[in-house]
C-alpha cells in the first residue's frame, strides 16, 4: 500500500529534522534558519523544554515510536487492534503538541522557527493521513 510509504517518508522527515536540532543544540550553535530569522528566539526559550526534555528529543521519539507503529503495521507483526489505536492516540499527541508549540511561537514569543514549523505541520498531515487511512 503506498500510503504506508507516504508516511515513512514524512515520518522520517521529521526524524531528520529532530536530529538536526538535536546535533546543532549538542554543538551549541543555532541551526540555519530558512525563512525569518526567529529560529534562536524559540529555541533559546523556556519553551524549548517540557518537563525537563528538550523539544527535538520528545520530537525524536515521537518520530521513531511512530516509524516503529507504522512498521509493526505494514508488515502486520502482532495485532493490528492493538496498533491502529495505539498509532492513533500517539498521531493525536503529536498534533496536540505542535498546535501548542505553534500557539506558543504566536502569541507568546511572537517568533517563528522554521524548523519547528516544519516539524509541527509534518505532525499534522501525519495524524490527518492516519485518521483518513486507517
Amino acid at each position: 500500500m503506498p500510503i504506508y510509504y507516504l508516511l515513512l517518508f514524512l515520518e522520517l522527515l521529521g526524524l531528520g529534522v529532530a536530529i538536526y536540532l538535536i546535533i546543532m543544540r549538542s554543538r551549541h550553535e543555532l541551526p540555519y534558519c530558512v525563512i525569518g530569522k526567529g529560529c534562536g528566539a524559540v529555541l533559546k526559550s523556556k519553551y524549548n523544554h517540557i518537563f525537563g526534555v528538550s523539544n527535538d528529543i520528545m520530537g525524536s521519539l515521537y518520530y521513531a515510536a511512530m516509524i516503529v507503529l507504522g512498521g509493526l503495521l505494514k508488515f502486520d507483526l502482532g495485532p493490528s487492534f492493538i496498533w491502529i489505536p495505539l498509532l492513533k492516540l500517539t498521531a493525536i499527541s503529536g498534533v496536540i503538541m505542535g498546535c501548542l508549540l505553534l500557539f506558543v511561537q504566536w502569541r507568546v514569543l511572537e517568533s517563528w522557527c522554521f524548523w519547528c514549523i516544519t516539524s509541527d505541520a509534518n505532525a499534522i498531515l501525519i495524524a490527518l493521513i492516519i485518521f483518513l487511512y486507517f
